[in-house]
């Protein structure tokens, strides 16, 4: 079980961060980014893949909570584990709408719909907003990792330091910079190291 999950979260680690490295960036008015959306190839499948993604990696992150159970580094964990669940989930609200409505009005717009533009403005900062807070979550759970696995835990310091990283920069995006700038990703950008290098640990580790 421990390397199932393991293997879980480096695939879905692997999987969001290929995805989001074609993933074209959202700029410009609403009729510029429903544009965009429209005449990006593949742009539900990019989608559907940092969706199944986040979910390899929800399921595969429990199993740090059974490697940290025996150490004192497991309290902060129980609570950092659940914490950053829910952040990812909330993030991936954003990944929802784009994959299911946003889609689905860029094709309206380009077809001509009447008023796609406006629902689209309308709506869309509701999922960014959710990404927002989902990316604050990730943010104070990987301070949490860090601070609780800094001196206990089975895992080096250098971890220990990568999700203190993670979460001083992901807080910093998110609290100064705007919804629909990248900045606000940024916490689980640097988590995504932290995620590939315990999982690899765990995946070398003798039964």
């Amino acid at each position: 079980m421990p390397r199932l999950l393991a293997l879980l979260l480096l695939i879905g680690t692997a999987a969001v961060f290929l995805a989001g490295a074609v993933h074209p960036l959202l700029r410009g008015s609403a009729e510029e980014q429903l544009h965009l959306i429209a005449s990006t190839q593949h742009w539900r499948l990019i989608h559907l893949s940092m969706l199944t993604g986040t979910a390899c990696i929800i399921v595969g992150l429990q199993g740090q909570l059974a490697r940290h159970a025996a150490s004192p580094s497991g309290d902060f964990i129980r609570v950092a584990i659940p914490v950053l669940t829910l952040g990812l989930t909330l993030n991936a609200i954003n990944m929802l709408y784009m994959t299911g409505a946003g889609h689905a009005m860029a094709l309206l717009n380009d077809g001509g719909a009447p008023g796609i533009e406006t629902l689209y403005a309308a709506t869309h900062p509701f999922a960014l907003m959710a990404s927002r807070f989902g990316n604050l979550l990730v943010a104070m759970a990987a301070l949490l990792i860090g601070w609780g696995t800094w001196r206990d835990g089975p895992d080096p310091s250098w971890l220990s330091g990568l999700a203190w990283l993670a979460g001083v920069v992901g807080l910093g995006g998110v609290v100064i910079g705007p919804e629909s700038s990248p900045t606000i990703l940024l916490g689980v950008a640097l988590l995504s190291f932290w995620q590939g290098a315990v999982a690899m640990r765990v995946l070398r580790e003798r039964v």
